[in-house]
């Protein structure tokens, strides 16, 4: 679960981020849109998806809780935004959003208990 909502995040943070660069390039270059902004998502992005690998070889309860605050600070940003008018943060992202939270959460939790798994233990006993 964690794999899938460190993907989602970066896909979340990432796709917007390549679209703005790709389509509107000269609101980049005119200073529309801050690069700075753009190179945060990338960041983020490229954090996300190390996390993902992380997860995958059931190593990412570090970098996971690391990733859930960054996740918390994206939404609260975009929640501030929706307030101001420029965003509209609706049911579909708040949906997608719990979904990412609870994927996440999950993965740290996977991850923390099969850090105590020894070689000789079966997964099926650490997950009942």
């Amino acid at each position: 679960m964690g794999v899938f909502g460190a993907l989602g995040f970066a896909a979340w943070i990432g796709v917007p981020a390549v679209l703005l660069v790709t389509l509107h390039l000269d609101k980049v270059n005119a200073g529309v849109i801050s690069p700075v902004d753009l190179a945060i998502r990338a960041v983020l992005a490229g954090f996300a998806l190390f996390t993902a690998w992380r997860f995958r070889v059931h190593r990412g309860w570090i970098v996971g809780p690391i990733l859930l605050v960054a996740l918390v600070i994206e939404v609260t940003k975009r929640i501030a935004l929706t307030f101001q008018g420029t965003l509209s943060f609706g049911v579909v992202a708040a949906v997608v959003t719990f979904m990412m939270f609870f994927g996440l959460l999950n993965g740290i939790r996977g991850s923390r208990a099969l850090r105590h798994l020894s070689p000789e233990n079966d997964l099926h006993e650490v997950f009942e």
